[in-house]
């Protein structure tokens, strides 16, 4: 009995001299630092987005869920790059402290000019500001500085490359997109020589009537067909939705920014649906003749598209047969 009462009492010195040290331990400043928050922002919530860098300011806005560039010009976004942006903006936080020697910037990418100024804004008037340098050499973290604040912080992530990203990489390479059952109607014009077909409701001549022995004189059901101008002959269903396909999803390789201002238009292709027309030019091969270079109607910008695709758009009436 009296070698328990020791075992008992003896555990329970152990016990107040671990709550001393750990009492005494914290006295004397072992405390857990604690991080500056960023503003809640989430990816339905994001407006604009402002990227800051030695080469100019980029400036991103979000209007009915649809990314555009705003500022150096104005432009599209491309989808896949807005997508990447504010899914990574919406998971930014700090991580930990790296530094409070402001003379170590150099070390960190926080330098001008490498730095750049990143500011994400949502609604209400919210936003936050970072000043974001170089990503660590395993790329899991970048470092960044708050406005005012001299310390060195990190976040999750490379985010310094998708800021570095140039900005004529966030344009948009969609050409068109529209609804292929909405066309109406299409052509296709090479030198003087134009294609023009038009979509009609026609009885099924193939068909089987509703009931056998049924008469003559019922109606059979209407199908939609592809007429050409000055063609007897139906086009071919599944060619025609091949085409319009192509050209209502119709996604560049690339902007080409040093074409030809007075470029000859040699082929053109005007599509019409009930709300609104589409108009593409081709203008001329591109290096080595394996891309077309095109641009819409009325428009400066140049898009180059694989050799594949400006083949299956110049199509001949007997192509579509």
């Amino acid at each position: 009995m009296h070698k328990k009462n020791l075992l008992i009492a003896g555990g329970v010195f152990v016990l107040l001299l671990a709550y001393v040290l750990i009492t005494q331990t914290g006295n004397r400043g072992f405390n857990t630092v604690r991080l500056p928050s960023l503003e809640k922002i989430t990816v339905e919530d994001m407006a604009q987005i402002e990227i800051t860098r030695l080469a100019g300011k980029l400036v991103l806005e979000k209007k009915d869920k649809v990314w555009s560039i705003t500022s150096p010009w104005a432009f599209p976004v491309e989808k896949s790059k807005a997508e990447n942006a504010e899914r990574t903006l919406a998971e930014v936080r700090l991580t930990d402290v790296i530094t409070e020697q402001s003379d170590r910037d150099a070390d960190f990418g926080l330098n001008s000019p490498a730095a750049i100024g990143l500011r994400l804004a949502g609604s209400k008037q919210r936003h936050w500001e970072l000043t974001v340098g170089k990503a660590n050499a395993a790329g899991t973290h970048t470092f960044v500085r708050l406005p005012g604040d001299k310390k060195v912080y990190q976040v999750l992530g490379d985010l310094a490359s998708l800021l570095n990203t140039p900005a004529e990489q966030w344009r948009s390479l969609q050409v068109y997109d529209f609804s292929p059952d909405s066309v109406q109607s299409f052509s296709l014009t090479r030198g003087k020589k134009t294609l023009s077909v038009q979509k009609a409701q026609e009885p099924d001549a193939a068909a089987v009537l509703a009931a056998p022995g049924a008469l003559s004189t019922t109606p059979r059901p209407l199908h939609t067909v592809w007429r050409a101008e000055r063609e007897p002959k139906v086009l071919n269903d599944p060619k025609v939705n091949q085409w319009i396909g192509t050209l209502a999803r119709l996604t560049a390789a690339r902007i080409v920014d040093n074409a030809p201002p007075a470029a000859k238009v040699w082929a053109q292709i005007a599509v019409k649906t009930p709300q609104a027309e589409y108009h593409l030019e081709f203008l001329e091969k591109g290096p080595q003749g394996k891309t077309y270079w095109v641009r819409r109607s009325g428009e400066t910008l140049v898009y180059e598209i694989p050799d594949y695709q400006g083949q299956n758009l110049l199509k001949e009436s007997k192509d579509l047969l």
